[in-house]
């Protein structure tokens, strides 16, 4: 998986909506850990909306299934990695 990003992308975990796993908006990342997902998929879904933002949702989630589906573990461990070194943020969400 090579998704390389030129600004840096801030995430947070907070508990959305019911319907929600995560969200993407700017140069921020919601994932929501209460939920039972993966949240190493979750964030790379979100990834995805940030790196292709004119793709459909259904767009998105048949390029993460495939980069999902053909990650190695190592990658996979890789993803957690990234996602869980972040600092836990716990701004509220103003925005919306």
């Amino acid at each position: 998986m090579n998704l390389k990003f030129t600004k840096k992308i801030k995430v947070h975990f907070r508990k959305l909506g019911t319907s929600l796993y995560g969200l993407q908006c700017d140069h921020d990342i919601w994932v929501d850990l209460s939920k039972n997902t993966n949240p190493a998929r979750t964030f790379l879904h979100e990834l995805l909306h940030f790196k292709y933002p004119e793709k459909s949702e259904r767009a998105i989630k048949h390029l993460e299934k495939r980069i999902w589906d053909n990650m190695s573990q190592k990658e996979r461990y890789n993803l957690f990695r990234c996602l869980f070194s972040k600092k836990w943020d716990s701004t509220p969400m103003s925005k919306f």
